[in-house]
């Protein structure tokens, strides 16, 4: 049985807020939510980190004079 974190009241799946309370409630996430996550950040990291070394690089090779 799932309990609310704020006043310990149980509640049912599909709930958003505590009825004794009214804390808002924390759903579970799924695998595959918690994998498509990882997956976005992993692939937003690497394209950062890839514009950044050849943004070096080019400015290596033909650098701007201000």
């Amino acid at each position: 049985m799932k309990v609310c974190d704020h006043c310990g009241e149980s509640f049912q799946n599909g709930q958003m807020f505590c009825k004794s309370c009214g804390h808002a409630l924390q759903q579970e996430t799924s695998g595959s939510e918690k994998k498509s996550k990882k997956i976005i950040w992993a692939g937003s990291l690497i394209g950062i980190l890839l514009l950044g070394t050849g943004f070096h690089i080019f400015m290596k090779i033909k650098p701007v004079l201000f």
